[in-house]
């Protein structure tokens, strides 16, 4: 009999020990919840303390502002130096593709006469002009259908149309067919090749047009359903 009360009493003892570790490891755990709980609490109040004057008083913050600061103050800087007729003889004395489409399309927001556009209309196009020249497949167009763009995706968007320079106007006519003295920006992320004729088996040009810059249409033609059109770019 004793020997079985002794087993008893060791049973109960070991069971004891073991409900002791389960709630140590219970109350163990509680604790670690509480103190990433404390933890997550600060991180959250230290957040919410960044406002936005904090931002605006960070030092990066400030750079970035005065770098805008003075690009804004180059921009009115030069609207100001220079007239518009001081502005086109410096575009003449270029005499470069780039200068005559950034003339046309007035990125700089400096006034311009009627006949100066008309004369960087005419000489954009002559061949000792600063640049390259080649044609371009921008779409398709049946005999009795509109203009679509190419079954692989716009290659080009009309960006500036004499007349129909005002935002809302060239919304209208940013992905139709392109005309005659059109400038037009390349929207493909890679070089676009360019050809001595109208037709895909014809030369291929030396410099390819260039992502993200912008060309010259003076002349296009339709070569079966595909619409080519001729452009001086840089």
């Amino acid at each position: 009999m004793k020997r079985i009360d002794e087993k008893i009493q060791e049973i109960e003892k070991k069971d004891k020990q073991s409900r002791g570790l389960y709630i140590g490891f219970v109350v163990l755990i509680i604790c670690f919840m509480g103190v990433v709980l404390f933890f997550t609490n600060k991180i959250e109040e230290k957040n919410k303390e960044i406002s936005d004057a904090d931002i605006r008083e960070s030092k990066l913050f400030q750079k970035v502002e005065a770098s805008n600061l003075r690009n804004e103050a180059l921009v009115d800087s030069l609207q100001n130096s220079l007239k518009p007729e001081q502005y086109w003889e410096h575009v003449n004395k270029e005499q470069s593709v780039e200068s005559y489409i950034e003339f046309l399309t007035n990125i700089w927001g400096i006034g311009r006469k009627s006949e100066d556009m008309d004369t960087a209309k005419s000489k954009i196009q002559e061949s000792n002009t600063i640049g390259m020249s080649g044609w371009v497949y921008v779409g398709n167009e049946t005999e009795n259908g509109p203009f679509t763009k190419p079954t692989k995706g716009q290659i080009a968007k009309i960006i500036w149309r004499q007349g129909q320079e005002e935002q809302n106007e060239l919304a209208k006519i940013v992905d139709t067919k392109p005309v005659k003295y059109d400038i037009i920006k390349l929207v493909k992320a890679t070089n676009r090749i360019t050809y001595e004729n109208a037709n895909f088996n014809s030369t291929q040009n030396d410099e390819g047009w260039r992502p993200s810059s912008k060309a010259f249409i003076y002349d296009i033609k339709n070569n079966d359903a595909e619409v080519w059109v001729r452009i001086k770019y840089y």
